[in-house]
Formats: structure tokens, sequence, C-alpha cells
């Protein structure tokens, strides 16, 4: 069950014949996008994105171009909401995070003496890791 907002409400006419097309994301939010031929001749297109709940994400309607096709307006209603979902996504890093097993030495001096006290096979290990 749909939360309809004051976008929808506002775009409702029963009068006039509408084609949908609905979907279904894996975390469960949907997506709804309605259009409509007005009188004039209008094509118009309602975009509707919902959380897994039914609650509204976020509701706009717009007007297209003078008798553009349903079909058309509906494709381009569905790709302008999956780049709206795309823009709510967090950012998701595309690599594994590289962890330390040790503090990393910054200063110079410590690190001198470091490398001093490393035995051969040490930086040779260090070595290996690196490549």
């Amino acid at each position: 069950m749909r939360r309809r907002g004051a976008p929808f409400w506002l775009w409702l006419n029963k009068r006039l014949p509408i084609k949908t097309y609905e979907d279904v994301l894996n975390d469960g939010r949907q997506i709804e996008v309605q259009a409509r031929i007005t009188l004039e001749g209008m094509t118009q297109v309602f975009i509707g994105i919902y959380d897994a709940s039914g609650g509204a994400m976020f509701e706009a309607f717009s007007d297209r171009s003078f008798r553009e096709p349903l079909a058309a307006a509906l494709k381009w209603g569905a790709r302008r909401a999956r780049e709206l979902v795309l823009e709510t996504e967090p950012f998701v890093a595309p690599h594994r995070a590289q962890l330390t097993l040790s503090p990393l030495i910054t200063d110079e001096a410590v690190l001198a003496l470091r490398r001093m006290e490393m035995t051969d096979s040490e930086r040779l290990k260090i070595r290996a890791s690196d490549a």
C-alpha cells in the first residue's frame, strides 16, 4: 500500500486514461511511472519512488512534449526514476579496504632507526609483500 504525497494528488485526473510502469528493486523500493495525454495534446509523466513500506521518497510530475507517444514517455520516466534512485544511494568504494597490522611510521628519524634495526629477512618480506 503506497502512501501518496501531495504531488500525486495534484497530478491525479480520473478523466484522462493513463499508462503505468511499475518496478520493484532488490531492496524493496518501488518505482512507479505514469504517463497520460491531456485534452490539449500535452504528454505528462508522473514519477514516484517509494520505500519498501510504501512511503513516498520522491514524487514529481512534468510535461513532456506535444503528442509524445506514451511508450516513449514511460521509457523516459523509468530512466529518470533509476537516475534518481542512483543519486540517493550511498557511495560504496569499488575496491577492498587496505588494512595495516601496525601503526604507520611517518617520522623520518624513527623510520631510519627502524630500517637500521631490520634484519635481512624482514627486508625481503616487506619487498615481497610490496610486489
